[in-house]
């Protein structure tokens, strides 16, 4: 196999609100741990960079690995946050509130990262849209696969409580994937053509 090491990053990232909460989201780290045993079952050396980790932890985590390592591959499928605080709160916002506000600002978007740190990596990224029909799925992919420079990306969605995929190239679509499984054992395949 061509790939023969490997980045995964997968799970969730957070921000701090204030010293006892934050913001985050549901993602598991389920898909990056299937990709992680399929690929060692084919040989690959795999990195993983796991949530649940604050956000300014994981990316530079991920900076650190791209700094000072190569890769074949790299498999972004974290569920970085999109959003932070404008300004986080030092000490704990008090509790019985009527309202509280809280201004948010974009995230660097760490995708857009990777391919300037290793331009050869073949690069794949996951695009969730919740409900997404598959010509959403397929135009949210080809737009990732635009700003990010990615060799391919998952677009995925729960339509009906249902696991819903394709993995999309710059020229192509595979698909639709019911299930997780059948998505690593797809995207494996596409890795290796």
């Amino acid at each position: 196999m061509a790939i023969k090491k490997v980045l995964i990053t997968t799970g969730s990232t957070w921000v701090p609100i204030d010293r006892a909460r934050i913001i985050s989201n549901l993602a598991t780290g389920e898909t990056g741990a299937l990709l992680a045993q399929a690929l060692k079952k084919r040989g690959s050396k795999v990195t993983i960079l796991r949530g649940p980790l604050e956000f300014k932890i994981f990316a530079e985590s991920l900076i650190k690995e791209l700094k000072y390592k190569r890769f074949d591959a790299v498999i972004h499928g974290a569920a970085v946050c999109d959003y932070q605080l404008k300004n986080n709160r030092s000490l704990k916002i008090k509790s019985g509130l009527k309202c509280l506000n809280l201004k948010l600002t974009p995230t660097p978007k760490l995708i857009n990262l990777i391919k300037r740190f290793q331009p050869k990596t073949i690069l794949v990224g996951f695009k969730f849209e919740p409900q997404a029909s598959k010509s959403v799925l397929i135009k949210e992919a080809k737009r990732l696969i635009l700003n990010s420079n990615a060799d391919m990306v998952v677009a995925n969605s729960n339509r009906k409580n249902k696991y819903f995929a394709f993995i999309v190239t710059r020229s192509k679509a595979y698909g639709p994937f019911m299930n997780k499984p059948g998505m690593v054992a797809g995207l494996i395949k596409t890795l290796e053509e």
